[in-house]
């Protein structure tokens, strides 16, 4: 995927545990050039997300310390 700051980042897992899992995956109602990100609450856990669909903008931060 491409960052606001035009630089690429993947995102994979490596974590055996059969409840984390990453599995690609398409969707015909999709673009091609499209990307589909499914996350669960392990991982938003302490963190802050912001989702701007006008700007197409997904920040996901970590959350203040004794938020």
């Amino acid at each position: 995927m491409r960052t606001a700051a035009g630089e690429t980042v993947t995102v994979s897992s490596g974590r055996p545990d059969p409840y984390f899992l990453v599995l690609p995956a398409s969707f015909p109602w999709l673009p091609a050039d499209a990307n589909l990100i499914v996350i669960g609450c392990a991982f938003l856990a302490g963190t802050v997300t912001t989702i701007d669909i006008l700007e197409s903008k997904l920040v996901l931060e970590r959350a203040p310390l004794g938020a």
